[in-house]
């Protein structure tokens, strides 16, 4: 257990207070003086490195999310600032989203976005990811709780530790990486990824986000690997009567099981999540 406090600074970053904790780090608020900007320090987790079997592969894990978000520049991703080891701890400097909200806070019945605020999400996401793929990046693990939520409705898609990416060895990411709820086929298969991969996790969240529900539950992560490779998840329509044809027929070509049926990018799902704002908009008297 990780009971030694943590110090009050690293590198040139004070630390105010934790803000969050994953398998793979902390997370603190800090605080940049020297340019006056918020910042999330994100440092390892001293038993994990610790650990005489897997430390040391461990802290090269941790250093990936660094090198692969830092080749990326875009306004819905979270940026990589800076990366270091000090006090013996290694740590990551990222973009501060304000109000330490993910789109999970609201992916349950009675804390459901309005149908058009989560699909602007998701058209956010989609873009990003477009660029993303287009870099030869696949993302692995896109769920609620990787897409960031700010004021102003900005979205930041994180968290790229185990992502795929050209000319760095993949020796260190697990071969079966991932959140089994979200998976792709072809993931839970154990094939080669391509972008497509995300973009079934992104339906598998956008169905969520809008109705509350996984599309694929079970208890087991075997069960849940079965539905995900032969099941179809109940319309959503069923769910949440108000959400539009379009958008059950968009969610379906997102998360269909066969790639060849699938939306080709991101850039072609948002595309048709652009038209279901038509739907949603008020119609004249």
């Amino acid at each position: 257990m990780d009971v030694m406090p943590h110090p009050t600074t690293v590198g040139k970053y004070r630390l105010l207070h934790e803000i969050g904790k994953g398998s793979m780090g902390r997370v603190y608020l800090g605080h940049d003086a020297l340019i006056e900007r918020d910042v999330a320090v994100k440092i390892a987790l001293r038993e994990r490195l610790a650990c005489p079997r897997t430390g040391e592969h461990y802290e090269r894990l941790f250093f990936r999310e660094a090198k692969t978000a830092g080749r990326l520049t875009h306004q819905d991703i979270a940026a990589v600032f800076d990366a270091g080891i000090d006090h013996g701890l290694p740590y990551i400097v990222l973009e501060y989203v304000a109000g330490g909200r993910t789109l999970a806070d609201f992916c349950t019945p009675g804390k459901l976005l309005p149908i058009g605020q989560a699909i602007k999400v998701i058209h956010k996401c989609a873009t990003a990811l477009d660029y993303v793929h287009e870099r030869g990046v696949v993302h692995r693990d896109i769920k609620p709780n990787n897409i960031l939520l700010g004021p102003d409705q900005a979205v930041k898609i994180s968290d790229f530790g185990i992502a795929v990416v050209p000319d760095l060895e993949d020796d260190d990411i697990p071969g079966h990486g991932g959140s089994p709820l979200y998976m792709s086929p072809e993931q839970i298969r154990r094939e080669p990824l391509t972008g497509q991969s995300d973009l079934f996790s992104l339906g598998s969240v956008m169905y969520r986000a809008l109705t509350g529900k996984h599309p694929f539950a079970a208890a087991r992560i075997a069960t849940i690997n079965d539905m995900v490779l032969h099941d179809e998840p109940p319309p959503m329509r069923e769910l949440r009567p108000e959400i539009p044809e379009i958008l059950e027929r968009i969610a379906r070509k997102a998360m269909a099981k066969d790639r060849r049926r699938r939306y080709r990018s991101g850039l072609d799902l948002a595309a048709d999540l652009s038209l279901v704002f038509d739907y949603l908009a008020p119609k004249p008297h």
